[in-house]
């Protein structure tokens, strides 16, 4: 499903270049190590409910806000890494808000796919 691969890899699509351009192939390489430690759990969160609210759309239900996953990615990347001076929290966020503008494209293409075989 679209949704879980763009939940689990845009974000670190995201860094990449930033990662690279400050410490090569090789520092993206540990970037993306130590984002599986970090923020890993919260990939998982955005990932499943991404996923949910997918399968939400097609039975034709009301899907969880894009802006609370969101919130709920962000609390999660929270939980057992504040101490690291709420970097990881508002690292999330931040990368989260193109994810969550990404993903938010579900409902166009749900009410383009329903209206073309509804014709």
């Amino acid at each position: 499903m679209a949704a879980i691969g763009i939940s689990l890899l845009l974000p670190l699509t995201l860094h990449m270049p930033i990662a690279v351009w400050f410490e090569g192939v090789r520092g993206f390489h540990d970037w993306v190590k130590v984002s599986l430690v970090i923020t890993g759990p919260a990939h998982v969160a955005l990932a499943w409910m991404s996923a949910r609210r997918a399968f939400v759309l097609v039975d034709g239900g009301v899907p969880q806000s894009m802006r609370s996953i969101l919130v709920w990615t962000v609390s999660v990347a929270a939980v057992p890494f504040v101490i690291f001076w709420a970097i990881p929290p508002i690292l999330v966020a931040i990368t989260g808000i193109p994810v969550v503008g990404v993903l938010k494209l579900m409902d166009s293409i749900m009410r383009k796919e329903r209206s073309a075989l509804a014709e």
